[in-house]
């Protein structure tokens, strides 16, 4: 989803990218800027904790990713689940009201 999201940035604005690596999981990517092999993008949430990296935002990023929680349907009446669920759905109502 981020690889999608990055190329339709780039694509909005004229931008082509020349040479690239991808990398495909979050600590990988990491490791490797870490180690010195180029730049990495992650959406906020990905990102984690490390003090060997600084995190810089793209002040005019237009492109937004939604996150879901899933769970087996066979679950989903669990107490445990149904907890999890009403916290989110929680969530979800505080941000919408702003």
């Amino acid at each position: 989803m981020t690889r999608t999201l990055l190329h339709d940035e780039w694509s909005g604005r004229g931008l082509t990218r020349r040479e690239s690596l991808e990398i495909e999981t979050r600590e990988s990517s990491r490791e490797a800027v870490a180690r010195g092999l180029g730049i990495g993008i992650v959406s906020r949430g990905e990102l984690g904790s490390d003090p060997r990296l600084r995190m810089l935002a793209f002040s005019d990023w237009k492109a937004t990713m939604s996150e879901w929680l899933i769970c087996l349907a066979g679950r989903a009446d669990l107490h445990l689940m149904r907890a999890v669920i009403s916290l989110v759905d929680s969530a979800n109502l505080r941000s919408k009201q702003g």
